[in-house]
């Protein structure tokens, strides 16, 4: 199947010139990935969204997230969640460093503890070999 880079690079251009949103640690946010490379994750639908984490904050500007599904998968590159009464998982081997630009809707934010869990775990598969 053929990516349509050309429709998300127009919703980049407006994307780049929205305010960012005030964030912290542990909040959940749908968030704009757009189309990408090969076996890395998309967004979805035509706002190109995907529920993300947010697991460390480097500045008001920038962060690193872990995406989620609702697709169910085995294997240590997924942690269980449950998120407004939906289950999904994160995606722990997808990581990424992005401007808080792409984020939209806030979702949910996790308690502390479950944030610590989520990085423990993401922790452990940067370690394995």
């Amino acid at each position: 199947m053929q990516k349509d880079f050309d429709v998300w690079n127009e919703l980049k251009k407006k994307t780049e010139n929205k305010a960012r949103p005030i964030i912290k640690i542990g909040q959940f946010f749908w968030c704009r990935f757009g189309t990408n490379l090969g076996s890395e994750f998309d967004g979805k639908n035509q706002n190109f969204l995907r529920p993300v984490v947010i697991i460390k904050k480097y500045s008001n500007e920038v962060v690193f997230v872990l995406p989620l599904t609702t697709k169910i998968h085995k294997g240590d590159w997924y942690f269980d969640i449950k998120i407004n009464d939906i289950k999904g998982q994160i995606i722990l081997n997808q990581g990424k460093t992005i401007d808080v630009k792409r984020l939209e809707d806030q979702i949910e934010t996790l308690p502390s503890n479950k944030v610590k869990e989520i990085i423990k775990s993401f922790i452990l598969l940067l370690e394995s070999s």
